[in-house]
């Protein structure tokens, strides 16, 4: 598998594993919206496609319902706002620096 950059886009980010089963030991999670690189793919015991992740803190597996795939230079550039509301969180894109 070529490496491919996902951005994590689970509501509330992706639980990250030592193997690619559920019951796999608890790694620890990535937060929405970081950006990981998947490093390779496999289906889990129960046909769930998983793959393995290299973050900014950790490595191993995720769900890849959890995850998009990322523009590299648009991840870069990218600035988020987080408002919370009655315990929901709204994600809103701000414009880059010097961009219309």
């Amino acid at each position: 598998m070529a490496q491919q950059l996902y951005t994590v886009t689970g509501k509330h980010g992706a639980v990250v594993r030592a193997g690619p089963e559920t019951s796999s030991a608890l790694v620890g999670t990535v937060p929405v919206l970081e950006v990981v690189k998947a490093l390779e793919a496999t289906t889990n015991s129960k046909g769930v496609e998983r793959l393995k992740i290299e973050g900014a803190a950790m490595t191993g597996w995720v769900s890849r319902r959890l995850l998009e795939k990322a523009d590299a230079k648009k991840s870069k550039d990218l600035k988020i706002a987080v408002e919370w509301k009655d315990g929901d969180t709204t994600l809103k894109r701000l414009p880059r620096e010097g961009a219309p």
